[in-house]
């Protein structure tokens, strides 16, 4: 049995991407055994909490740390004031990141130049200069107004 994604990755692979985001929690390791199968050059990038154990070929992941969002559920939850609505994970809040893998020594593989242009983007982020968008309308305004 194939894992989820593993055929579309693979297909990616073969059009000649080198590098496929599994971002989609444990569904991507199909992605992440897709990448290992692949001859040296191909890559998988993961999401959501690090995931750089899953694939020798993981280059990079995001990481998520919900625990603050865990912290005000359950201290809403005791003082009787529980109520619906959303909790930010966000880069500026300190909740999420987004890392080259510290195994397998890839981050000799990313050009120091894309790894300051990172670390640029995210303190500008940080710092409010730059807002990613958060759906397909923002981020079409924004590839137009960046000329990406």
């Amino acid at each position: 049995m194939t894992l989820p994604r593993a055929e579309v990755a693979l297909q990616l692979y073969n059009e000649g991407l080198r590098v496929v985001w599994g971002f989609a929690g444990i569904t991507g390791q199909g992605v992440f055994s897709a990448a290992d199968s692949m001859p040296e050059g191909y890559y998988c990038m993961g999401g959501a909490d690090g995931q750089f154990d899953l694939s020798e070929r993981m280059i990079a992941s995001t990481i998520q740390d919900n625990s603050f969002a865990y912290y005000n559920f359950v201290w809403q939850i005791a003082r009787g004031e529980l109520r619906g609505g959303f909790t930010e994970i966000s880069l500026r809040g300190g909740s999420c990141d987004f890392q080259i893998s510290p195994l397998h020594g890839y981050s000799e593989l990313v050009p120091q130049y894309i790894q300051d242009t990172i670390a640029e983007l995210k303190e500008r982020i940080i710092n409010g200069e730059i807002t990613p968008p958060a759906n397909i309308e923002e981020y079409n305004k924004f590839v137009l107004d960046h000329n990406l």
